[in-house]
């Protein structure tokens, strides 16, 4: 094996802060004198039967091809630590400069082989546009019962995929059943059909292979603008892993055969990849290059791997190029490293230079004149912190920013007579062990596994598939349970020894094929938000847990359990300054999407010159309003009535009770609209009507309901909680003898029913208009809920909400537990951790300065021990 490698780190990109999902650039419009005779390719296959899901391509591309990443890492856990990959290979016919290749897109290969003058036909392109995917357990299959998937019967031999004949019978291949591949000239090649039946079977390397042909001749090269080199591709992908390398169980193979096509000889032909590494959270990663083991290194730059995206401890991802390569470049904080912009520019980079020509030279960023040139960026040890590492770019300990990285790496360089090729072997390596650090120190162990297999020439060899795991036992909740609404649902279950972790899903029904939730976690216990379940359901859901271990799993039975998640199902406008509507008005806010999910879009109630709809203070999204409308037990009281607020004549007076934004009674105010319990799905009978007490969070603390920040003609009114007279006779009475007594103490207006309803639009006084009426219905499925008992874990709440300057947050625990409260904004990051120590049982108070948070709505997180809770605050100013 050669000694050395090229490897080529990118520069460190950094996206905008709010950005809500990773920008790629988009592909400029160029064009090339090539042919332009095939299709795109859009073939997909997948590796899937180890501990990875890898997405494959048969245009170039790995892991992405313009949709979402197709690289997860454990399998059905969601995350990723590579978005995408692209091949390039570069070379010179009379020195002149050939390549094909992308970042991301347009890309320059095209699916089937070509003939001995390096052509290609529509016909074949078309007919080859595919990806043939066998597994091991397909051919054993085959051999103890004789059925053949359609890859295996279709594996395509005549134009150079490898096989073997099964002289044994045993459906694997032994050392006495040598590999076999037909090439041109060879008798049979293009017209030759694997013959199952005399033993001939695909050669899968490890526990499954994908095999595809492409070449770089079938159309123009809009990205690079060169010419083609009339090359063919024939690509090998294989995942790799068992008992006695379950180490390799998370990483993933690649062969790359480049083939030279042409009559004419190709003079220094060289592949590499181009690779956009995403460790999870993609903008806080640095890059590193390993020169004894000629391993390109991403790796996390703190030790925590945040954001929903994040793998939390941080792995590490090496592109290891077992084949041999000449050297590496870093990414240059100065700006001549970036993302290539076309083929010279890229055939730089895999030569081992900057884009522009210069050499690559110890220190720094790589480019101080004077000191010595090198082919290995950032090849100090990052584990001991050493120089030159991006933990130590100076040799006295400065580190770069993390951020958002690419690279590329690099295959040996071989001049290619006609015929002839190279191969590009390249492993995909993940590790995860304990912190940032210990990850690459586990990730080179895994370089070296996969190394010394590779120069046995094992790596390749097939492997029996592992037995399944143990199948878990599930704990809670109990068979039949009924779980509290509007909280986090606790999921548990028994420890299975070996397991590489666990899937939960939820299912519509005990038969569903198709999860609505899926979660993978490594340990036994995880929490649901009760907001990824249906709402309003009366129907039993299902919960299972699929126990993993070497791509292989075993799952539970389904176990029914009840989440009431109560809901409105219907927010409307029923009547104007013109009286009632003949048809309500559904209402819906064009912009957020809620507080009907399911209404038109882009309907608002008119009312008062202006579009206005129901809302409640800060909420974002439907959810939010849920949460901040039924606090704690208020859907036991909420649901299943109807409620309705009617705008009134100024003149009339609706008394209501003032309250400061800590909760606090102030006194009492005029307010222009009046509250109604309207009864249970009995909307046009009054006779079930039952007028409410309205208590006004002043907000702008001028002792009176308007909108926040004065303005008149447009902005969110200040919140209002419904709270129920104490006397619920139908009609006015309990209202009417409140407001005689203009008592406001809480127990003279009794216990809230709504919190926190606003409303949003634009009209000249600030409300909508006399005569408007609002309707919040619950849903047709909904039904009476008893009060729950008070929580046996733990209880959250925050104060005042909404807040300018300062707040408390109060929780209570029922037991002593190691308590987290944080801060998240509205992209789900951690802004702020206020509480991280374990805590007795009992009540915790903990302030939260807020003068210095944007306004907006953010979330806070309550965990104690295994249990969380979550609560909305929004920020004015």
């Amino acid at each position: 094996m050669a000694l050395m490698r090229c490897l080529l780190l990118s520069a460190l990109l950094l996206l905008p802060a709010a950005a809500a999902q990773k920008v790629v650039p988009a592909a400029a419009e160029r064009s090339a004198l090539s042919a332009n005779v095939c299709e795109d390719a859009s073939a997909q296959g997948f590796l899937d039967a180890t501990g990875v899901r890898a997405g494959l391509f048969n245009n170039g591309a790995l892991f992405w091809n313009g949709g979402g990443a197709q690289y997860e890492v454990p399998i059905e856990s969601g995350l990723s630590p590579v978005f995408s990959t692209a091949l390039w290979v570069g070379g010179r016919v009379d020195g002149d400069l050939r390549f094909a290749g992308s970042t991301y897109g347009p890309w320059e290969f095209w699916p089937g082989p070509l003939d001995a003058s390096g052509q290609t036909t529509a016909e074949r392109c078309a007919t080859l546009d595919r990806i043939w995917v066998v597994r091991v357990t397909d051919l054993s299959t085959y051999a103890q019962e004789g059925a053949a998937t359609t890859d295996m019967a279709e594996w395509p031999i005549a134009w150079g995929a490898p096989f073997f004949i099964d002289t044994d019978g045993d459906g694997l291949q032994g050392p006495s059943e040598p590999t076999q591949s037909l090439d041109l000239g060879d008798a049979g090649y293009g017209t030759r059909v694997i013959d199952l039946t005399a033993g001939e079977l695909p050669a899968v390397f490890g526990r499954q292979t994908a095999w595809w042909v492409m070449n770089d001749a079938g159309g123009e090269h809009e990205w690079s603008m060169e010419e083609p080199l009339g090359i063919e591709v024939q690509a090998t992908a294989w995942a790799f892993g068992d008992d006695d390398t379950i180490e390799l169980n998370t990483s993933t193979f690649y062969r790359f055969e480049v083939i030279n096509r042409t009559t004419a000889p190709i003079e220094r032909v060289q592949p590499g990849l181009f690779i956009d590494a995403d460790l999870g959270q993609f903008n806080d990663d640095r890059v590193g290059t390993d020169s004894t083991r000629q391993m390109l290194v991403f790796y996390n730059g703190d030790e925590e791997d945040e954001g929903r995206d994040g793998y939390g401890t941080p792995p590490a991802l090496g592109i290891d190029v077992l084949s041999g390569s000449p050297g590496a470049l870093p990414p240059d904080k100065a700006g001549v490293w970036s993302e290539p912009g076309n083929g010279m520019e890229a055939d730089r980079y895999l030569r081992g230079l900057w884009r522009n020509g210069d050499t690559l030279r110890v220190g720094g960023f790589g480019r101080t004149f004077g000191n010595p040139v090198t082919r290995w960026g950032f090849s100090g040890d990052e584990v001991t912190q050493s120089f030159w590492s991006q933990e130590n770019i100076d040799g006295i300990g400065a580190a770069t920013i993390p951020q958002d990285v690419r690279g590329v790496i690099s295959g040996e360089a071989a001049d290619l007579a006609p015929g002839e090729r190279l191969v590009f072997d390249v492993g995909f390596l993940f590790a995860r062990a304990g912190d940032r650090l210990r990850s690459i120190a586990s990730l080179r162990q895994v370089s070296d596994r996969a190394q010394s297999l590779y120069d046995a020439g094992t790596l390749t060899a097939n492997q029996e598939p592992p037995p399944p795991p143990d199948s878990t036992a599930l704990i809670v909740p109990d068979p039949g349970a009924v779980v509290a609404p509007n909280q986090p649902i606790l999921f548990n279950w028994e420890s299975v020894p070996g397991t590489e972790g666990y899937t939960l899903e939820i299912l519509d029904t005990s038969d569903s094929t198709v999860p609505i939730v899926r979660r993978f976690v490594e340990g036994t216990t995880i929490t649901v938000s009760p907001f990824a379940l249906p709402l309003n359901r009366r129907a039993p859901l299902y919960w299972r847990v699929a126990t993993s271990r070497l791509g292989s799993r075993s799952v539970t039975e389904p176990r029914p359990f009840t989440a009431f998640i109560p809901a409105f199902g219907q927010f409307s406008v029923v009547a104007n300054a013109d009286g009632l509507l003949a048809e309500p008005v559904p209402a819906a806010n064009s912009l957020r999407g809620f507080p009907v999910p399911d209404s038109p879009a882009g309907v608002l109630q008119q009312a008062n010159g202006g579009e206005w709809f129901v809302t409640a203070s800060g909420a974002q999204t439907y959810e939010q309003f849920l949460d901040v409308a039924l606090p704690g037990d208020n859907a036991s009281r909420a649901f299943p009535n109807d409620f309705e607020v009617r705008f009134t004549a100024s003149a009339t007076p609706n008394l209501a009770v003032l309250a400061d934004t800590t909760g606090a009674i102030t006194g009492t105010t005029r307010v222009p609209f009046q509250l109604w319990d309207i009864g249970s799905g009995t909307p046009g009978d009054s006779r079930d009507d039952v007028r409410l007490i309205p208590v006004v969070t002043d907000v702008n603390e001028n002792g009176r309901w308007n909108l926040i920040g004065n303005r008149s003609d447009e902005g969110t009114t200040e919140p209002i909680s419904w709270h129920r007279p104490l006397d619920m006779a139908p009609g006015e009475r309990g209202y009417a003898a409140w407001e005689s007594a203009a008592e406001t103490s809480p127990d003279a207006i009794g216990r809230a029913v709504l919190s926190g309803i606003a409303f949003d639009g634009e009209g000249p006084d600030g409300h909508p208009e006399t005569g408007t009426v609002f309707r919040i219905e619950s849903s047709t499925q909904a039904v009476p809920l008893a009060a729950p008992e008070a929580p046996d874990v733990l209880t959250l709440a925050t104060r005042p909400n909404p807040s300018r300057t300062r707040a408390v947050v109060e929780y209570q625990l029922a037991r002593a537990a190691p308590v987290r409260l944080t801060v998240m904004d509205a992209l789900g990051r951690e802004i702020d951790v206020l509480v991280d120590e374990d805590q007795s049982e009992g009540s915790h108070r903990a302030g939260l300065d807020t003068s210095q948070l944007a306004s907006g709505v953010y979330v806070v997180v309550l965990s104690a021990g295994e249990a969380q809770a979550t609560r909305t605050i929004t920020v004015v100013r």
